[in-house]
């Protein structure tokens, strides 16, 4: 099972086929797992493995990846475990197609080290308007919370809330 290790997390992921590297940022909102793409119209994972070296991976604390909460930058810390992943793996510039949440995540990345992100596919992004309010509230990090502590993560649900104030309140990213 190939893993990549960074500052206490185990971020879980996987390559595919060859060529110029493209990063996959799954949706599935906090859950964001590479399972996730098997229930896309567009199956990147089958649809681009003969032309391009594909990294996908689950993010911090889904599937098969754990971490801790960072409450003053999440954003931020999921851009350093893909940015790290990329080190990992010697991948020094990478298309990236992100999905759902995994949209938010490559503003992020063009954030940090926009020289490293050749382009960028947004599919389905998520964000506020005025036909959502209170979509991205507490409803969508408490039950995902509770479940990682009843599966013996290391954090409170008061970790968690500002955990999930910190991701969706407004700002660039979202």
């Amino acid at each position: 099972m190939p893993v990549f290790e960074r500052d206490g997390a185990s971020i879980y992921y996987e390559e595919h086929g060859s060529g110029f590297p493209l990063l996959l940022l799954a949706p599935g909102g906090l859950n964001s797992s590479i399972a996730f793409w098997s229930r896309m119209p567009l199956r990147p994972l089958e649809a681009f493995a003969d032309e391009f070296r594909i990294i996908a991976m689950d993010q911090r604390n889904a599937d098969r990846s754990s971490g801790q909460l960072d409450t003053r930058d999440p954003w931020g810390t999921y851009a350093d475990d893909q940015l790290g992943l990329l080190d990992h793996l010697g991948v020094e510039k990478a298309f990236v197609v992100g999905c759902c949440i995994g949209c938010s995540f490559i503003f992020k990345l063009v954030e940090r080290q926009p020289e490293r992100v050749v382009a960028g596919v947004l599919m389905q992004p998520i964000g506020h308007d005025e036909t959502n309010q209170g979509a991205f509230g507490p409803d969508t990090w408490n039950p995902w919370g509770e479940n990682l502590i009843n599966k013996g993560a290391d954090f409170s649900m008061e970790t968690v809330g500002a955990f999930g104030h910190a991701l969706f309140n407004s700002g660039f990213v979202f």
